[in-house]
């Protein structure tokens, strides 16, 4: 609680501004989550060039978040590491020339991502052991092969696919710990590509595939903190009837 403050101090502690203003500005915003915007269009034009949580006064970052849209440019001062290999690298990009969800059947080494030319934005970089057992698969994209996006949430992406044959899909956001990857509802392996994408092995035919965020430690944590707090309202009380007994 006390981080959070010192965070959003600027806002919740020593500002002057309207309240009413700011709730005005986010009753404009859309209520859900919409898919529209990826499924013909690359990352960076699914994003709207200008923000309408500009309108609510005191924000001027991370607009996406409020937008409920994909960011790839947002301010943070917590930056993954494997995010920012990717950001310096020579693909950052090149990469985001591509749909939110994409198909490709050409992976490289990881040590080729700052020195090969040209740059394709399909193209998909695994670490040394994964492309030793991957680069055996045999891989190919066709003309008619389709993502469509259905779901469009925080914690859960759902398409469905329609490939010739198998092939590598990647979703656009960081492989941090607590994403999952279910394709027909089987759990599949996730392989870190481009040093911090998820990508995972797309068998031929009609699939359904399900990127799934489950934080896990949060939720640890919010178990125990909530057990924490029965306990200590549970003592209070106890230690009030006896204070109470005793008079």
């Amino acid at each position: 609680m006390i981080l959070s403050t010192q965070l959003n101090i600027g806002a919740t502690v020593i500002s002057n501004r309207n309240f009413k203003a700011a709730q005005d500005g986010f009753n404009t915003l859309q209520d859900g989550f919409s898919t529209a915007n990826y499924h013909n269009n690359t990352i960076k034009d699914a994003i709207p060039e200008k923000s309408n949580a500009l309108n609510i006064p005191g924000l001027y970052h991370n607009l996406n978040i409020f937008d409920k849209q994909i960011g790839f440019d947002g301010s943070n001062p917590f930056q993954l590491t494997n995010y920012n290999l990717f950001k310096e690298s020579h693909y950052f990009n090149t990469t985001l020339n591509n749909k939110l969800i994409f198909l490709s059947d050409s992976i490289f080494p990881i040590k080729e991502i700052d020195t090969q030319t040209p740059q394709i934005p399909s193209h998909l970089f695994f670490n040394d052991a994964d492309y030793h057992t991957l680069s055996r698969l045999n891989l190919s994209t066709h003309q008619n092969d389709n993502i469509t996006i259905t779901t469009f949430s925080p914690n859960k992406i759902v398409a469905k696919t329609h490939t010739k044959t198998q092939q590598v899909i990647t979703l656009l956001q960081n492989n941090y710990p607590g994403w999952e990857v279910y394709i027909n509802k089987q759990k599949r392996e996730i392989y870190t590509t481009n040093n911090t994408l998820i990508s995972a092995i797309l068998p031929s035919g009609n699939n359904t595939i399900e990127f799934r965020y489950t934080p896990k430690l949060e939720i640890l944590g919010g178990i125990i903190a909530l057990i924490t707090l029965v306990l200590c309202l549970l003592y209070s009380i106890l230690k009030f009837r006896r204070m109470k007994e005793s008079q």
